[in-house]
């Protein structure tokens, strides 16, 4: 992660991916650079509400990160699990072999299916 934030500037697109004992997370994304002076304003004076200090309007970057795609997979006793967003899916595949697993089965264990989904 250690792009600056002109390479933001430069390009937009950001995809990272973290991985550990509990699962490997993918995020695809946007940074798109918040150019308004208001909103620096607004934002100087929370960090100086919250933090204690203040700082300087013109001397910071503002980003908006626009998500498009997060993606999360683990596997659980050998089954491969797999959830993603948008839309919200999730899916196991057991395990079949110590090399292979099976179809795909719809599961219902991180996402809510009763909360509304972003339209495309």
């Amino acid at each position: 992660m250690g792009r600056d934030s002109s390479s933001a500037n430069r390009d937009s697109r950001q995809s990272r991916t973290s991985d550990g004992e509990s699962g490997e997370l993918k995020l695809r994304a946007r940074a798109v650079a918040q150019d308004d002076r208001d909103l620096h304003v607004r934002y100087a004076i929370a960090v100086g509400e919250v933090l204690g200090w203040q700082p300087e309007v013109g001397a910071f970057h503002l980003f908006a990160i626009d998500i498009d795609d997060v993606t999360y997979l683990r596997y659980d006793d050998g089954d491969q699990r797999l959830t993603r967003w948008p839309p919200a899916a999730e899916s196991v595949r057991r395990i079949q072999t110590a090399t292979s697993v099976g179809p795909p089965e719809l599961v219902h264990d991180l996402l809510d299916p009763e909360q509304p989904q972003p339209s495309e």
